[in-house]
């Protein structure tokens, strides 16, 4: 009898102090999420990196100073325009704004690889790879051209970013890129004041994306 008051007074004393600090914790975690958040917002930092949905453009510059003019055009209105994170390889110098957009300079090499496209669009999937290979055989077979290419910047593993070029894509002006979320690929630096100004070192010039 001793052993069954015992077991129901625990019972009952862990569901009442589950009832008890649950929602006090969930209010803690998302009030610090919020701060964190707001915090990052009016500094201009990176935010978390969820949701990662993908959907925004890639913008095209044809120079370095073409990026830097056309990102101070758009930071001059704010809002989503404010650039915030930054992810340069070796080919591509990119500026992620607020609204998930990419302003790019891409070297020369890799722009005519590409075919000098103009702008881009992002898919955000699991397997970059086997979905470009999925489009470029749909497109294929509806009579267009289609060729993908696995980490053509070569900084990446070929799995996490592909793109997919094609001439029903506006006879090729634009392409489609294929990556993996920003917490399974190098997460974005922030943007700081530094970066609005051109580095001391020649940079190439690129024809278009």
């Amino acid at each position: 009898m001793r052993s069954e008051s015992a077991i129901i007074f625990f019972s009952t004393f862990k569901s009442n102090l589950v009832k008890s600090f649950a929602p006090k914790t969930f209010i803690l975690l998302f009030t610090l999420v919020g701060v964190y958040s707001t915090v990052t917002f009016f500094r201009g930092g990176n935010f978390l990196p969820f949701p990662d949905n993908g959907g925004g453009a890639i913008l095209a510059t044809s120079t370095k100073e073409a990026q830097l003019a056309v990102l101070t055009v758009l930071n001059n209105h704010g809002g989503g325009n404010v650039p915030v994170m930054k992810d340069n390889s070796s080919q591509v110098d990119r500026a992620f704004l607020r609204n998930d957009t990419i302003v790019n300079f891409t070297r020369l090499e890799l722009s005519t690889r590409l075919g000098n496209p103009v702008a881009g669009y992002q898919i955000v999937t699991s397997n970059p790879l086997d979905d470009a290979q999925n489009d470029a055989s749909i497109l294929q077979a509806k009579g267009f051209t289609a060729e993908w290419l696995a980490d053509p910047e070569g900084d990446a593993a070929p799995e996490t970013l592909v793109f997919l070029k094609s001439n029903a894509f506006g006879d090729g002006r634009w392409i489609l890129v294929y990556r993996r979320t920003k917490v399974k690929m190098n997460m974005p630096k922030n943007w700081t004041p530094e970066d609005w100004t051109v580095p001391d070192h020649g940079l190439e010039n690129s024809l278009a994306f």
